[in-house]
């Protein structure tokens, strides 16, 4: 996962996950969006301010749109995303991820998404189309506190549905 951040085999805010028609854009594309970076290489967003995002079942109605829940399958939040209750809302990147993980321990001595309190992170505003040896992959980030407690960056297919995994999406602030 580490090597493919920095290739063109992330693509940036698709808006499907397929091959070609992904709609989606190169790194250096979004650093040059001005409503996706109103600062060049600075994205500034509002996210919910909670820590352990909904359940399956347990999402409120705020602001006229339903709280992403735990449960569903990347393509499934992706096609949610895309509806007008959710306008000018994205997922998150491996870059939001880690910036709230640090900003999240530095703040309040706390790590954040972690995998056992059913919060890992699909980070669906980052696919690797043809990523080796298993294309059409989703990030995905959460805090372990087995295998020495640290945080993972890992990626699964885009229609896998884990019990413990959720989305958030960010309203980013641009120009």
């Amino acid at each position: 996962m580490r090597q493919a951040l920095d290739t063109p085999h992330l693509v940036y805010f698709p808006q499907s996950y397929t091959d070609h028609n992904h709609q989606g854009l190169t790194k250096e594309e979004v650093l040059q969006t001005t409503r996706l970076c109103a600062v060049p290489g600075w994205s500034v967003g509002l996210i919910e301010p909670i820590p352990i995002m909904p359940q399956q079942g347990q999402g409120k109605v705020m602001g006229g749109r339903k709280q992403l829940e735990a449960y569903s399958t990347p393509r499934d939040y992706l096609r949610t995303l895309s509806t007008p209750a959710y306008q000018g809302e994205t997922g998150w990147t491996p870059e939001d991820f880690l910036t709230h993980f640090i900003t999240q321990l530095e703040t309040t001595h706390q790590v954040s998404h972690d995998r056992y309190d059913s919060n890992a992170l699909w980070l669906l505003g980052s696919y690797m189309p043809d990523s080796l040896p298993t294309p059409h992959i989703v990030p995905v980030g959460y805090w372990s506190r087995d295998a020495g407690q640290k945080m993972h960056l890992s990626a699964h297919r885009t229609g896998n549905r884990m019990r413990a995994w959720v989305a958030r999406s960010t309203v980013r602030l641009g120009t």
